[in-house]
């Protein structure tokens, strides 16, 4: 969200209404001052540079959530399949020792198999 220059919290100054209204900080410094660039788009009853303006950040925030949702769709299909693999490795222990049958084997491997043919198709 882009906030209006408000005179830096009080201490004087007004808005420069040919610049953009944007509320910006430099590296180091902990005070505000106004965006430096020539007003671009018309938004919300301000002036604003193409960088600040509310749509272009509502634009690269849509963005930004949409990456970061298919980055969690990879990382749950990866999560399952990994769960699977350590279900087939815990049902073949188990077996081993004579606590499954060879049919939850059978069943958990066909699980892992199914999963991991998901996760390849999708990615």
């Amino acid at each position: 969200m882009t906030h209006v220059w408000n005179g830096s919290y009080g201490r004087g100054g007004k808005l420069n209404k040919e610049f953009c209204a944007a509320s910006v900080t430099s590296p180091g410094v902990w005070s505000s001052h106004q965006c430096s660039r020539k007003v671009a788009v018309q938004e919300e009853g301000h002036g604003w540079c193409r960088q600040h303006a509310p749509s272009a950040q509502k634009k690269r925030d849509e963005a930004r959530e949409a990456k970061y949702q298919a980055e969690q769709r990879e990382n749950n299909a990866r999560w399952a399949k990994q769960a699977a693999f350590a279900n087939v490795a815990q049902i073949a222990i188990d077996h081993f020792d004579q606590k499954a049958s060879f049919d939850d084997l059978e069943a958990a491997v066909a699980k892992y198999r199914e999963l991991k043919e998901k996760h390849r198709n999708e990615v």
